[in-house]
């Protein structure tokens, strides 16, 4: 931490980034492009990560060797150099790097508007012949030097966003029936939302077993299929198990039977072989973790989208992610999970389908169907959710019940449109979504209107 009188700055986290720099760690070689050599406030760090940068630059990943090797080179190595740079790479890494890297930035920016402050306070002490110059040089000199963290707000003009409202309007005119995002494979559900946008949230929930994982799936294979990446972050199951389900869904074959080898036919072997050269061609990717927080879903979600453009991201499912920071309640961790999701939609322009958990006050009412007060944590859902998609399957709790197969998606929030209800197809067995046939549908829609 910075010593009383000295700049700001923090010379652990300097040291942490740079020790992750010399292990040839693969996310701290490449979210430290955006820095540069003034981001370190120790000059013998900033030859360092000048000596990183350099080898990072020719795709080469920097150890003690190397940097040492460079900084020799280069007539850059003080005395005792050697030794600090063993130091360095001995440090135990403790934290995410991009968490580094935004606190050196943060500290930048805080020395540069300390500076920029004593030179505007030694100006007004020169004496101060006209007031009104000299509070605009203070202003212009203070927001050049806040704006320097390179995430300033831009300002659109209302002539500039309302000709592009009114192209897409044009647009969407000459092409009806297009679908205004990403298609969910469900043809009702895309008609009642125009599919998922870039930047929407959309979260799915159910009491456990009405298909939550298997919902998201099809949405994923759907965008896949259309060449867009998916990026599942499964926190639930391990990706094997996401793929034994895909398989078994798309084949199709019975899900238990996909699960344990067993009572599989010789077609089903045929089926399920098929499905999986099909699968094996999609651009779906499912990081190995069981275990999450926000820090290290948006690392990895930035690091596939800067290699191609995501098309989905899923979180199967969002009360497993823990927050970044220590809160004083469950609810509150939530809370800053969901904020930051709706973030990292916005900032790489891709739709993220949330799954969520229902608490049981469904279970002790007479109609069972679920309601936005029955998310739990629902307070921050419900409000960083541009779309709340509610299952409800009825044969689970009606034996006679007259929609078996049916899974009603009751669309109990949408920012942008209307809320219902949207009666899809769903087979248990081999835990698959689908659409239903028109004379169901219509059954269905005669049956809610009496």
């Amino acid at each position: 931490m910075s010593a009383p009188g000295a700049l700001p700055h923090d010379l652990g986290v300097e040291r942490l980034l740079l020790a992750a720099l010399l292990m040839g760690d693969t996310d701290a070689c490449e979210e430290s492009r955006a820095l540069g050599e003034n981001d370190f406030y120790d000059i013998f760090h900033q030859r360092v990560f000048a000596a990183c940068r350099e080898l990072i630059g020719r795709d080469q990943k920097p150890d003690t060797t190397l940097v040492r090797g460079a900084l020799l080179l280069a007539q850059r190595m003080p005395p005792g150099g050697e030794e600090r740079i063993l130091e360095l790479s001995n440090t135990v890494m403790i934290g995410e790097p991009e968490s580094f890297i935004d606190r050196l930035r943060e500290l930048t920016t805080a020395r540069m508007v300390v500076e920029t402050s004593a030179r505007i306070a030694a100006l007004g002490r020169s004496g101060i012949t006209n007031l009104g110059e000299f509070l605009d040089e203070a202003q212009s000199k203070l927001l050049a030097a806040c704006e320097s963290r390179g995430d300033s707000v831009v300002v659109a003009s209302m002539a500039d966003v309302i000709n592009e409202a009114f192209a897409e309007l044009e647009l969407r005119s000459r092409t009806p029936g297009r679908l205004l995002g990403k298609s969910t494979g469900l043809t009702r559900l895309d008609q009642q939302t125009g599919g998922m946008c870039g930047g929407e949230v959309w979260t799915v929930a159910g009491r456990p077993g009405m298909g939550k994982s298997a919902f998201a799936q099809l949405i994923a294979r759907t965008v896949a299929e259309s060449g867009d990446p998916a990026l599942i972050f499964s926190l639930e199951m391990a990706p094997v198990m996401w793929a034994q389900r895909l398989l078994g869904a798309g084949a199709p074959a019975n899900i238990q039977s996909v699960r344990t080898g067993e009572c599989l036919l010789g077609d089903d072997w045929a089926k399920l072989s098929d499905e999986a050269h099909r699968l094996a061609g999609l651009p779906i990717f499912l990081p190995q973790t069981l275990s999450a927080t926000p820090l290290s879903l948006r690392r990895v979600a930035r690091r596939l989208h800067s290699k191609k453009p995501l098309g989905l991201i899923v979180i199967d499912y969002v009360q497993l992610v823990r927050g970044d920071r220590k809160t004083d309640s469950r609810e509150q961790e939530v809370s800053e999970v969901m904020r930051s999701t709706k973030l990292l939609a916005g900032e790489l322009d891709v739709p993220v389908l949330v799954l969520a958990q229902l608490n049981r006050n469904c279970e002790s009412r007479a109609d069972k169907r679920p309601m936005l007060s029955d998310l739990r944590e629902s307070g921050s859902i419900e409000q960083d959710s541009d779309v709340v998609l509610m299952l409800y399957r009825d044969e689970l709790y009606n034996e006679g019940s007259r929609h078996k197969g049916v899974c009603e998606v009751g669309i109990a929030k949408q920012r942008n449109g209307p809320v219902g209800v949207v009666p899809v197809a769903f087979t248990a067995r081999y835990t698959r979504f689908g659409n239903l046939e028109e004379h169901q549908e219509r059954q269905f829609d005669n049956e809610a209107a009496e």
